[in-house]
């Protein structure tokens, strides 16, 4: 099923339903469990100068998590998807 054009950061994407609904489930559950979200309009997020991923999550505290991904990035969402199953498995405690 095709979706909608959306706005993006200024960019327009076109996302079919199902992602859009992801998106706004992966804001609800990261603001449920005070999980900072950043989803940056760019293909790769710099860790350092010679690291570059296409997201990451990461416990900050015991209580507060951090999930990142780049908007740009060609496979966007199975990043987002990814990276949203590791703060699954921080909220649930398991390694």
């Amino acid at each position: 099923m095709l979706g909608e054009v959306v706005h993006l950061f200024k960019k327009f994407i076109i996302m079919t339903d199902e992602e859009k609904l992801f998106i706004k489930l992966v804001k609800a559950k990261c603001k449920e469990h005070n999980v900072e979200l950043i989803l940056k309009k760019t293909k790769k997020i710099k860790l350092s100068e010679d690291i570059k991923v296409g997201g990451y999550f990461e416990e900050i505290t015991k209580k507060k998590g951090r999930l990142v991904c780049a908007m740009k990035h060609p496979q966007y969402l199975s990043i987002l998807v990814h990276e949203f199953s590791h703060m699954e498995q921080w909220v649930e405690q398991i390694d």
